[in-house]
């Protein structure tokens, strides 16, 4: 009994030295648990001890319901406990290590899927080989030796250091190897996030599928009759015998006992013919095989607009980020939004790990949406707060094309982006005012500003200030029209106008949407430019209580005085646009009293 009670102390010292994470902690409880219970002769299965501890770690924190890593250590031992008896029989011709090893990786990966999916939206085609190759590795090797480093450590100490040094320097390496695989972004696929309804039918036919294997192993490997069992032949004499049917001895010849053997296990195999549960068992794995394949296919395929597109005026604070999704299925980002710093900081000001806007929001985002490649991405200028963003894009996403505006900007963060662009095989295409993108047949995209370089001019040049010279194009898409402005100035408008002048142009086609210059700055927006435009609704992109007082006062005035419907990130979070033949749905993320 006392031993028991010893055996729980060290694993709570264990639990406490290791940090104590809910992974840990259910690890730690679940052995304290069984250690007391089979000391007490009331030793329960698996899934009555991982019950309790998890009732046991949510009494005490029932916020720990929220942890990822709560629910994946849980969720991973629990598909551990059902499914790998029911995998066990598809390895029956290996090895039993080797099987046991291969069933256990198998489960563990296809368990934890949904999860990993949901909460980080991609998957790694390498992650079972490497779990395959690292888990026995620091299971066996790495752990064993920092165990072995605690109990030299009592009594020779020279010998636990090098000991915790060839730990430390085994599981570095399997760091190394981590960040290895990682860098291999062909095998990494991008998923959207699932559904809870997704989930459950993934968890469902995973178990259909698995049970079907297991049921028609099981009766393809049973004895179709048995060794001792006997049926009455009467229609067959016996090897020797010299009584006939009708007691004549002398008529009847001997069966030969080759003869004999044949007929006989003939006849016990139609004795005992093949069960059609076989066959049951077979057509319930195809169909399951069949379902799950199709719902894997819908979960990385999660996006069908049915013949619609999309705009979305993403909330990333003050700065433009906005993705439009063709009815063709291209997506294109326009700007990337960016963490702006305002001048220079004591070193000890600054953070270890500054929120960054493209890794912390953008990327995230684009990839929870299940977008597993950016056909284009637009840069409208290279300012901080539109460019800043896309430096993750950049290297977490593949992207086929960037579009800027043909400037160049003398600062370290526009210099990485364009050589990230560069080493990433991403096309650069600057563009200017006449240029005409279709990336399908109901979307085009016009673009009517930044002007032609001069003639004989063929050099990219440096610009300090880039909103005079910000991409502004107006896109038309199944029959509807928006126009994207970045932080384009009065005198780009001014330009725009008078060259639509020269054209003969004297009012532009009705824009449905339009999206506000420069975050609503006095310095855009102009009565002129409304005038020519007559936008039915506007969005502004604006942070909340931005140093600047974007938006504008006058700017809201004058859209108001056109009747125009005003939408803005800053008080009603993200703007959506599904947009359609008949019809624009918008939609946004927060209500204005929200934010009151």
């Amino acid at each position: 009994m006392w031993r028991g009670f010893s055996e729980v102390k060290l694993s709570l010292i264990l639990v406490t030295y290791t940090g104590a994470g809910p992974s840990v902690v259910r690890a730690g409880i679940m052995s304290m648990i069984a250690l007391l219970a089979a000391r007490l002769g009331i030793l329960k299965d698996g899934m009555n001890i991982l019950a309790a501890a998890a009732l046991m770690m949510l009494v005490w924190n029932p916020y720990l319901l929220l942890s990822v890593s709560f629910q994946l250590s849980f969720l991973v031992t629990a598909g551990l406990m059902v499914y790998t008896p029911l995998a066990a029989p598809l390895f029956r011709h290996l090895p039993p290590w080797l099987a046991g090893a291969l069933s256990v990786t198998f489960i563990a990966q296809l368990v934890s899927f949904p999860l990993t999916i949901y909460y980080f939206n991609q998957f790694s085609l390498l992650s079972f080989a490497a779990n395959l190759l690292l888990v026995p590795f620091i299971t066996f090797l790495v752990l064993p030796l920092g165990t072995l480093a605690l109990i030299i450590g009592r009594f020779w100490n020279t010998a636990a250091l090098l000991t915790v040094q060839l730990a430390e320097l085994l599981n570095n390496a399997t760091f190394a190897a981590v960040e290895w695989v990682n860098g291999f972004t062909a095998g990494v696929l991008i998923w959207a996030s699932p559904s809870l309804l997704w989930i459950c039918l993934y968890y469902g036919l995973l178990y259909g599928l698995l049970y079907a294997l297991k049921r028609r192993t099981e009766i393809t490997l049973a004895p179709q009759y048995m060794e001792d069992e006997t049926r009455p032949l009467t229609e067959l004499e016996l090897p020797g015998n010299s009584r006939g049917k009708a007691g004549n001895t002398s008529s009847n010849k001997a069966v030969p006992a080759a003869a004999w053997n044949s007929r006989r296990a003939a006849l016990a195999f139609q004795a005992f013919p093949q069960p059609d549960a076989t066959r049951w068992g077979s057509l319930a794995a195809v169909l399951c095989a069949a379902g799950l394949t199709l719902l894997l296919y819908r979960g990385y395929n999660a996006e069908d607009l049915n013949g619609a597109g999309a705009i979305s005026y993403l909330d990333v604070g003050q700065g433009d980020s906005i993705l439009i999704t063709t009815p063709g299925g291209a997506h294109i980002l326009v700007d990337g939004g960016g963490t702006v710093s305002f001048g220079k900081k004591e070193a000890w000001r600054i953070r270890r790990s500054p929120f960054e806007v493209g890794a912390k929001t953008l990327l995230p985002l684009l990839k929870q949406r299940g977008i597993h490649r950016l056909d284009a991405v637009i840069l409208t200028h290279g300012d901080q707060d539109h460019a800043g963003g896309l430096q993750a894009v950049l290297e977490g996403m593949p992207v086929s094309a960037l579009m800027f505006n043909g400037m160049l900007a003398d600062t370290e963060p526009y210099t990485k982006l364009m050589t990230t662009a560069l080493a990433a095989g991403v096309r650069l295409y600057p563009v200017q005012q006449g240029m005409v993108l279709a990336p399908g047949e109901a979307a085009q995209l016009h673009f009517l500003w930044p002007e032609p370089p001069a003639d004989g001019q063929t050099l990219l040049k440096e610009v300090e200030d880039q909103n005079h010279e910000s991409v502004v194009f107006r896109m038309e898409m199944n029959g509807r029209s928006f126009l994207f402005t970045g932080d384009m100035d009065q005198a780009a408008e001014e330009a725009i106008l008078q060259s639509a002048q020269q054209a003969g142009i004297q009012a532009g086609k009705p824009i449905d949407i339009l999206k506000v210059a420069h975050h609503g700055s006095k310095t855009a927006t102009s009565a002129d430019w409304l005038t020519f435009w007559h936008p039915a609704a506007a969005v502004i992109s604006a942070g909340v209580n931005n140093l600047y007082g974007h938006p504008n006062g006058d700017v809201l005035a004058r859209l108001e005085d056109a009747n125009t419907e005003v939408y803005r990130t800053d008080q009603h979070g993200e703007v959506q646009l599904r947009v359609g033949k008949k019809a624009i749905i918008m939609r946004h993320k927060l209500n204005m009293k929200d934010t009151e």
